[in-house]
């Protein structure tokens, strides 16, 4: 059950563990190097992972994955930066709710994995920062606030705009709060993987079968961007309901 329970908890950090790290005064582009464009032009996408630079002893590495979606940076960002609906396609995730708006762009969102009884779920909460590195990409870096199984979590996604598709840079670091976490890291990896193509699927899907629903998810990265606040309404809305 506890090898379970590492599992789902993976599951749910391939995702979230999209965090930079912890730079979120400066973003910076992290272009693909040769080496990677070879890879994705040959697989489709590219792997690679490394130790991170402040945590040497941390159970697991860095990944960073790169890959191709069929859309446009701006409707690449909406999709996966829609922190509402993120439960929609994250594994085992029954709860992605806007807690706090620290800004228009930077918004604190409590998550909850489902895990088999008798253990109780996991429940996370991560801070993320919508940026725009220049004028046609896009960034969502977030950062470790608190967790019941996580000791650090931090990552980026890039969205960069790549002929007539987006080329999708996401980098990951997880410190999961568990003995058998050294021993999980290949699994980890492939975890990690099948959920950033999740995301791709998700994101060309969802552009073909509900045109409006995408137009509504832009338009509220738009308005972040201009300094409208998008969260904010809705985290009144469910701290009423929860008083």
């Amino acid at each position: 059950m506890k090898i379970f329970f590492d599992l789902s908890f993976m599951s749910f950090m391939s995702f979230m563990a999209i965090i930079a790290f912890h730079n979120v005064n400066a973003t910076k582009l992290t272009m693909p190097s040769l080496e990677e464009q070879k890879e994705i032009e040959q697989k489709g996408y590219s792997l690679k992972t490394f130790p991170h630079p402040q945590y040497a002893s941390a159970p697991w590495p860095v990944m960073r994955i790169i890959q191709r979606i069929n859309s446009s940076p701006l409707t690449a960002i909406s999709v996966f930066g829609a922190l509402d609906l993120q439960k929609s396609y994250v594994p085992n995730t029954i709860v992605s709710k806007p807690i706090k708006e620290i800004s228009p762009t930077e918004i604190w969102t409590e998550y909850e994995i489902s895990i088999p009884f008798p253990f109780p779920n996991a429940k996370h909460v991560h801070g993320s920062i919508l940026s725009k590195p220049d004028s046609q990409s896009y960034e969502l870096r977030w950062y470790w606030v608190s967790s019941n199984s996580t000791k650090n979590a931090e990552g980026f996604a890039q969205f960069l705009p790549d002929k007539d598709s987006t080329l999708f840079i996401y980098e990951s670091f997880v410190w999961p709060d568990s003995k058998l976490a050294k021993f999980l890291s290949q699994i980890m990896e492939k975890d990690v993987l099948k959920s950033v193509q999740e995301i791709k699927i998700y994101t060309e899907k969802i552009q073909k079968i509900n045109p409006t629903l995408l137009s509504e998810l832009e338009q509220r990265t738009l308005n972040m961007l201009s300094g409208k606040s998008v969260y904010g309404d809705l985290i009144l809305k469910t701290s009423a309901i929860k008083k």
